[in-house]
């Protein structure tokens, strides 16, 4: 019996929302993850286009698995700092408006201890951490730019309960981190899993994204690692440069479902 929800992220389509909606409909997922930016972004998105977005999707039968709020400049940068701030907090509002859970983005590498940075992000994530736990939504923070120990010991140093992690195994094993020890690691932190493989460098090539199935993701192991820290949240699959993503993302729902994800 399937253990996760299986989704895709929207944008690996690369067709306009409506068209890409429609499309995803048809792959064998239940849902999809989508950027909160444009139309689409809280400041736009009125609580009249909310309901609509909610109904569109349903209408095809899927659900909203999380948001994605890519952001320009890490969470201490200071350049706009509040401004960015609070488009995550609309962002993570948002969320629960739409029926999703999970907000997504990426922090920027945690600054060491004696590093003035590193005061500024955790106060702004004590401030989006909090809310979000109000709000019903966490904040899951791309895991990869540091060695996965480093985030979680770091993610536990907080009061708040509205911050996760978002582990994505070939950003992992693309910067030589072991995605499955990483995955292990985070355990209960892990708010989404992005399903994505890769090849790693070696001496006769550049490190790269394949399609699902296609490159050195211990898939088996990872499925049974989600089982092992109990997860049950969405598996999102996500495909970056590609000849025919709506392919890869049918085929990689159906090759997770196999392995019995």
């Amino acid at each position: 019996m399937a253990r996760h929800k299986i989704g895709a992220v929207l944008e690996s389509l690369g067709l306009p929302i409506k068209e890409a909606v429609r499309v995803a409909a048809t792959l064998g997922i239940e849902g999809v993850q989508v950027d909160a930016v444009g139309d689409l972004s809280p400041e736009m998105l009125s609580a009249t286009g909310r309901r609509e977005f909610r109904h569109r999707l349903r209408s095809v039968g899927l659900e909203l698995a999380a948001l994605g709020c890519p952001l320009r400049h890490s969470l201490y940068h200071l350049e706009r700092h509040e401004a960015r701030v609070r488009h995550v907090l609309q962002t993570l509002s948002m969320a629960y408006d739409l029926g999703a859970r999970v907000v997504t983005t990426f922090a920027g590498t945690i600054p060491n201890s004696d590093d003035p940075a590193r005061a500024i992000l955790t106060d702004t994530l004590e401030r989006l951490g909090s809310h979000g736990e109000r709000v019903g939504a966490t904040l899951a923070l791309a895991a990869g730019a540091e060695p996965p120990q480093v985030l979680a010991e770091y993610l536990r140093t907080f009061r708040c309960g509205g911050l996760g992690v978002l582990v994505d195994p070939a950003t992992l094993l693309m910067r030589r981190l072991d995605p499955l020890e990483a995955l292990r690691g985070f355990k209960e932190q892990v708010a989404v899993f992005h399903a994505r493989d890769a090849v790693p460098e070696r001496p006769d090539r550049l490190a790269e994204e394949v399609p699902l199935g296609h490159g050195d993701v211990d898939w088996m192991g990872l499925l049974g690692a989600l089982e092992e820290i109990d997860y049950r949240g969405w598996v999102v699959i996500r495909r970056g440069q590609s000849l025919d993503p709506a392919a890869d993302i049918r085929n990689g729902a159906a090759l997770l479902r196999r392995l019995g994800a």
